[in-house]
């Protein structure tokens, strides 16, 4: 476990952008009994305030204060989640009518001054009614649909199913007062995060920041790495459903026997030989050899030590295709096969790390990772996939256990 204090603000620096980044970070209540507050309320603010009450004004302030991006959301760290309020500004011996400190004073109005009456959103069933069409749009699409009923079935402790589609009886119940009250406990009681990123002009937004929140109380959150590992079944588990489709979908489920920390790395990488954008060797397998399947996909899944293929295919080709997998299990099981497999991957990741060199986000990334230090960098990650050995992938492979079999079957006349 890591604790981290919000007491000070974290500067990174960062010369070579031509903006800066502003962002508040708070840590929130992971409880499932607030998943649907938890969704609704960053978009409540930022898009309107009590001065500009509408998004024709404020999107005319974002202009009129050079502001290139303001967003929220929710990200999660290890265990932990944190609402998120992203500020992106131009640098001001860039722009030279900017003034930092009337932007962030804009930016923080929007958070602590929304559009309320009697303690009430004023925007409450608008972006009410947005998630019920979020959740219906998931019902009507059958890939999204279909990996959520698979998350269904494979959860154990409510962490895969840590979604509003999950718990939409909250959204029927949740209420505008308690999504206030909520707010202003989360965000009126203390001092977030404050992560500042760019150039030495951001020291005057420290100071700001620090000046507008000194009466507020800092708070110190314990973090903890994210560890899931899911129960291998004894037996394969079978689920079948039809649903009116013309598309059959096929999903196969990799548990992994006794897992361990240090195996995160090695599920990742079996995953990726599978059917990264370089190997292709299960699509070569089911769609051009053998004709059996429409599309291909491999998810890994560290956190639960599992991964999951999936397949596009015709309602006739299910059984076919299963034992084609399981060859194709047979087939990789050599040192030559997996050698040449890592080294495309290794060539592919080394473009890939290179380009993301040049990400905006790259340095911000890479230090906040750090400060909160229950994760890795990219640049840890990289490493750590370049060192796997193709013998490390062979002794791997005899703990991976086909756990659960999820076929969707097309039926055009499915009710």
């Amino acid at each position: 476990m890591v604790k981290r204090s919000t007491e000070k603000s974290y500067f990174i620096k960062n010369d070579k952008n031509y903006s800066n980044l502003i962002e508040l970070w708070f840590d929130i209540d992971s409880s499932d009994d607030f998943i649907a507050i938890r969704k609704i309320l960053p978009t409540l603010l930022l898009s309107t305030s009590k001065k500009y009450p509408n998004e024709q004004q404020m999107e005319k302030e974002y202009m009129r204060n050079y502001i290139i991006n303001a967003s929220s959301g929710v990200i999660e760290v290890g265990e932990n989640k944190f609402y998120t309020f992203q500020l992106k500004i131009p640098q001001k011996k860039r722009v030279k009518d900017f003034d930092i400190k009337k932007a962030l004073s804009f930016f923080l109005d929007s958070i602590y001054f929304p559009q309320i009456n009697d303690n009430e959103f004023v925007k409450f069933n608008e972006k009410k009614e947005q998630l019920q069409r979020e959740i219906q749009h998931i019902y009507k699409s059958k890939y999204k649909l279909s990996w959520e009923e698979l998350y269904q079935e494979l959860d154990e402790d409510g962490t895969l199913t840590d979604k509003l589609f999950h718990h939409q009886e909250q959204l029927e119940y949740l209420n505008n007062q308690d999504t206030y009250h909520y707010y202003y406990k989360l965000i009126h009681s203390h001092k977030p995060f404050i992560f500042l990123y760019g150039n030495e002009e951001l020291k005057e937004a420290e100071v700001y920041l620090n000046d507008f929140y000194k009466d507020y109380q800092p708070r110190i959150v314990s973090l903890e790495r994210k560890m899931h590992f899911l129960t291998l079944n004894e037996e394969i588990k079978i689920i079948e459903t039809e649903k009116p489709y013309n598309e059959s979908l096929l999903y196969m489920v990799y548990k992994v026997e006794n897992m361990k920390d240090e195996d995160r790395i090695l599920v990742k990488t079996i995953s990726s030989i599978l059917d990264s954008n370089v190997t292709k060797i299960l699509f070569n397998k089911l769609r051009i050899k053998e004709k059996l399947v429409y599309w291909t996909n491999s998810e890994s899944f560290s956190t639960y030590g599992m991964f999951i293929i999936g397949a596009g295919i015709d309602k006739n080709n299910k059984q076919l295709a299963i034992e084609k997998v399981k060859e194709l299990f047979c087939e990789i099981n050599k040192i030559e096969v997996i050698d040449n497999a890592l080294k495309q991957l290794r060539e592919n990741g080394e473009c890939f790390f290179i380009r993301s060199l040049d990400s905006f986000y790259y340095e911000y990334n890479k230090k906040t990772t750090k400060y909160f230090g229950i994760g890795e960098t990219q640049e840890e990650q990289f490493n750590q996939a370049k060192q796997v050995t193709a013998e490390q992938v062979l002794a791997f492979l005899s703990r991976i256990k086909l756990d659960t079999i999820d076929f969707v079957k097309g039926v055009e006349d499915a009710k």
